[in-house]
Parts: C-alpha cells; sequence; structure tokens
C-alpha cells in the first residue's frame, strides 16, 4: 500500500511505501525533509472536516481624550544688569 505525501516547501506530491508512516523522507523534488503521514490524502478527504472557532476578535482601544491647547504666552526677555567692575 502506498501514502500520498505532500511537500510543504514546494507542494509537490508524492507516493511512498506505507510501511514509512510516521517517519521522515526527503522531498524528490527539492530534498526538504517531510514527515510521511500515516493516513494517505485520500483517506483523509473521507474524514469530516473540524473547523477550528476563530478567536474573538478584540475591541479598539477607546479613544484618547484630546484636550484644547492653550497658548503658550510669551514673557519679555528680562536683562539683568552686569555688576559693576572695580576700576
Amino acid at each position: 500500500m502506498e501514502v500520498r505525501c505532500r511537500c510543504a516547501a514546494c507542494s509537490t506530491q508524492f507516493k511512498i511505501d506505507a510501511k514509512f508512516a510516521g517517519k521522515k523522507a526527503k522531498c524528490p523534488k527539492c530534498a526538504t525533509v517531510v514527515v510521511v503521514p500515516s493516513v494517505s490524502a485520500d483517506e483523509l478527504a473521507t474524514f469530516p472536516t473540524v473547523t477550528v472557532p476563530q478567536p474573538a476578535a478584540t475591541q479598539p482601544a477607546p479613544e484618547v481624550a484630546t484636550f484644547p491647547t492653550a497658548e503658550i504666552p510669551t514673557f519679555p526677555a528680562v536683562v539683568q544688569p552686569k555688576p559693576a567692575t572695580a576700576a
């Protein structure tokens, strides 16, 4: 009996003897190591499809409050008098 395999890297389908089921084999096209399934793809097609529920969507973060920007007052420059030097 043969088992059908599909390479995850190059999607090549190939057949391999069922005695290699559960063992590693190299893809004949790209030499990527694949695990030989214990059930052929044809047999898997007859199994019922199981759907995995998707996680609930996360709610968006609340909007950040924006505060009105007040105009920054400008002050005239303060000039310090220079200290008198002893002459």
